[in-house]
C-alpha cells in the first residue's frame, strides 16, 4: 500500500520534475547550437541543467506512473478492465482533447496563404490531403507524431498500461534477469525502432522497475538509508558527464555516464524528499495539480519564445546565453502556471477534461 508518506513524496515532487522537464525542453538551437559560445563554461551550464538536472524529469515521470499503475496490481481481468478504464480517463482523453486542439489551431494557421507548407509535422502542406484522406492522415499524425511532441509521453503511458499484464508477469518471474536486461535497454539506448514506441528503451526499463517494486513488495523507504551515499554518487556522475563532454570523451562513454547520473538524481531527489518541510511542501502541494496543464503547453509557448528571440536577435553572447536561459525557464514555467490558474478558475470543467480529472493517486 502506499502510506501517507509515500503519497506526500509524490505529490511535492510533480511541480518540481515539472520545471525539471521545461529546462529539458528549452531549444537547444535557442542556446548554443546556432550561436556559437566562446567559453566551454557557457555550455556546461547548459548542458548541467537540461540534462543533468531536466534530463531526469521524464524517466522521474514514468517511474511514478507505473508506481502507482502497478499498485494493487492482481493481473485479474477485472483489475485490468479497470486500471485500463481510469487511464482512458486520464491518459487517452487528454492526449485526444490536447492533439485536437493544438491540430485546428495549427491548421487554421497553415490555411493562411502565406504559412503554406510550414507542417512541421509532416513536411507537407495541408492542400496535398482532402476529405477522408486528409482526416485519416491527421489521425495518424497524431499519434505516432503528436501535434505537441511532449504528448508522447502521455500515448507512451497509455500504451504501457495496455502491455501491463506482460510487464507484471515477468516482473513476478524474473525480476532480477529482467532488471538486468532492462539496464541494457536503458544504458546502452538498444532502440527497438517501434512505430508507436519509439522511446521504448527510455520509458520501460523505468516501467519494469515500478512493477518489481510491487511484485517483489520491495520497501523504497529503505533507500532512504544511503541518501548521503546517493548524493556523493551523483555528484560524481554528474561531474564525469561534464568532463567528458568538455574533453569531447567517446560519446557512448558520456552517455553512459549520463545516465548514471540520471539514475542516480532520480534517487537523490526521492530520498531528499523523505523529511518534510512544512510550507515548502504545502506550496508544492497546491502546485501539483497544475503540473499536467503546464506539461501540455509549455513546449508551444517555448516555440513562441524562440521565435521572439530570432527576431529581435537575442542572445548574442555568453552571458546573455546563460541570462536568457534562465529567463526563459522562469517565464515559461511562471506563465504556463498562471494560465493553468486562471483556466481551472474560468472553465473548470474543460479544464478537467484537460488534465483527465486527475487525483493524487493516478
Amino acid at each position: 500500500m502506499i502510506d501517507s508518506d509515500i503519497s506526500r513524496r509524490i505529490e511535492i515532487l510533480r511541480y518540481p520534475l515539472m520545471l525539471a522537464i521545461v529546462l529539458f525542453h528549452i531549444p537547444a538551437g535557442l542556446i548554443y547550437n546556432d550561436i556559437k559560445t566562446s567559453h566551454d563554461f557557457t555550455e556546461l551550464f547548459i548542458v548541467f541543467f537540461s540534462w543533468l538536472v531536466g534530463g531526469m524529469g521524464v524517466p522521474f515521470f514514468f517511474l511514478i506512473s507505473g508506481f502507482l499503475l502497478f499498485k494493487e496490481f492482481d493481473a485479474t481481468l477485472e483489475s485490468f478492465k479497470g486500471k485500463v478504464f481510469s487511464r482512458v480517463r486520464t491518459l487517452l482523453v487528454p492526449f485526444i482533447l490536447w492533439s485536437l486542439i493544438a491540430l485546428a489551431l495549427k491548421t487554421a494557421v497553415l490555411s493562411v496563404p502565406m504559412f503554406a507548407g510550414l507542417d512541421t509535422v509532416t513536411n507537407t502542406t495541408i492542400n496535398e490531403y482532402t476529405g477522408a484522406a486528409l482526416i485519416l492522415r491527421r489521425a495518424v499524425d497524431l499519434f505516432i507524431l503528436p501535434t505537441i511532441g511532449p504528448l508522447w509521453f502521455i500515448r507512451d503511458l497509455f500504451i504501457m498500461t495496455l502491455l501491463s499484464p506482460l510487464v507484471w508477469f515477468a516482473a513476478k518471474k524474473a525480476p532480477l534477469p529482467g532488471l538486468a536486461a532492462m539496464c541494457g535497454v536503458w544504458f546502452f539506448r538498444i532502440d527497438t525502432n517501434a512505430m508507436l514506441l519509439s522511446d521504448l528503451h527510455e520509458t520501460l526499463p523505468v516501467f519494469f522497475f515500478s512493477a518489481c517494486v510491487w511484485a517483489g513488495k520491495w520497501d523504497i523507504k529503505k533507500l532512504d538509508r544511503y541518501a548521503a551515499f546517493i548524493g556523493v554518487v551523483y555528484a560524481l556522475c554528474a561531474a564525469l558527464t561534464l568532463w567528458a563532454i568538455s574533453a569531447d570523451a567517446i560519446s557512448s562513454f558520456h552517455s553512459v555516464i549520463h545516465k548514471l547520473a540520471v539514475l542516480f538524481g532520480i534517487l537523490f531527489f526521492w530520498t531528499h524528499s523523505a523529511s518534510p518541510r512544512g510550507s515548502l511542501d504545502f506550496v508544492l502541494g497546491k502546485l501539483s495539480q497544475y503540473s499536467f496543464f503546464v506539461y501540455a503547453v509549455h513546449v508551444p509557448f517555448l516555440d513562441l519564445l524562440q521565435k521572439l528571440y530570432l527576431k529581435f536577435d537575442f542572445p548574442r553572447s555568453d552571458s546573455e546565453i546563460m541570462t536568457f536561459y534562465a529567463i526563459t525557464w522562469v517565464v515559461t514555467a511562471g506563465a504556463t502556471t498562471l494560465i493553468a490558474v486562471a483556466a481551472k478558475r474560468l472553465t473548470p470543467r474543460a479544464y478537467n477534461l484537460l488534465i483527465g480529472g486527475r487525483s493524487s493517486d493516478e
